[in-house]
C-alpha cells in the first residue's frame, strides 16, 4: 500500500491517500489485532471486501499519525463513520486503485475521490442544478470536479435525505482549488468551503464547514 500523499495541508487536520495494490489476503494480513470483523464476514463481492480491509488499514495509519491508537470503526444509521474511543471526525473515500482517508479532531470533514469518466456526461442532469449542467457543458473534467465537490459535501452533512440537484450547490472558483458551497435542504442547511486537489488520474475533494472551531491539534503543540 504505497503512501502517495503524506498529510496533504489541510489546516486542523490529516488526509492520507494510498494508491492500493495489495490482494484481500495481503490486507487481511495487515488489519490491526482486535478489530472487529464482523461486517467485513458478512461482505460477498471480493472487491467490497479488499476496500472494507484498505479503509481499516488506512485508519490505522491516520490515527498513528495523529498520536492515539486505532480501536476500529462504527457507522451511524445514515452510514456515517466514526472512530470507536475517539471524539475526532474522519471521512473515507475509495476506489478500486486508489483510497483516501481524512481526520480532523475539531469539525465534521467530507472527502471523494473520482476520475473524470463519460458516465458523468450521461448523468449530469441528475445532480447538477440547470445552471450548473450549463457551466459544466460537456467537460468531462469539470464535470468531475462537480460530482467530487458536491459528494464530499453530502459526506460532510452526513444525511441521507439530500439532493445533489437540488439541496447542494458548489461554485468554482478562480483559482480552480477552493470551491464555495451551500446546502439548503429541510434536514440541514450549511455554508462549506470545498479544496480540490488532483491525485493521479484522480479528483479529490475535502469540504469542510465555513464555521470551524480554531483550537490547536495534539501535534501541533
Amino acid at each position: 500500500m504505497p503512501l502517495i500523499a503524506n498529510k496533504i495541508k489541510i489546516s486542523d487536520g490529516i488526509l492520507l491517500t494510498w494508491k492500493l495494490e495489495e490482494s484481500e489476503a495481503q490486507l487481511e494480513s495487515m488489519l490491526p489485532p482486535g478489530i472487529d470483523r464482523s461486517e467485513y464476514s458478512g461482505i460477498g463481492h471480493p472487491l467490497k471486501r479488499r476496500e472494507w480491509l484498505a479503509g481499516r488499514c488506512l485508519f490505522a495509519a491516520l490515527c498513528e499519525q495523529a498520536g492515539f491508537p486505532f480501536q476500529g470503526i462504527w457507522k451511524s444509521p445514515d452510514g456515517k463513520p466514526y472512530l470507536l474511543g475517539s471524539t475526532a471526525h474522519i471521512s473515507l473515500s475509495h476506489t478500486e486503485h486508489l483510497i483516501a482517508a481524512a481526520l480532523d479532531l475539531h469539525a465534521p470533514i467530507g472527502i471523494d475521490l473520482e476520475t473524470p469518466r463519460p458516465q458523468l456526461l450521461r448523468i449530469a442532469h441528475k445532480f447538477l442544478s440547470p445552471e450548473e449542467l450549463s457551466a459544466a457543458g460537456a467537460d468531462q473534467n469539470l464535470l468531475c470536479k462537480y460530482w467530487t465537490a458536491k459528494e464530499a459535501i453530502y459526506k460532510l452533512v452526513g444525511e441521507k435525505q439530500i439532493s445533489f440537484r437540488e439541496h447542494i450547490r458548489v461554485y468554482p472558483s478562480k483559482a480552480d482549488l477552493s470551491w464555495t458551497g451551500r446546502v439548503s435542504a429541510p434536514a440541514a442547511k450549511r455554508e462549506a468551503t470545498t479544496e480540490l486537489h488532483r491525485v493521479l488520474d484522480y479528483y479529490l475533494a475535502i469540504a469542510r464547514d465555513v464555521e470551524r472551531p480554531t483550537a490547536p491539534l495534539p501535534w501541533e503543540k
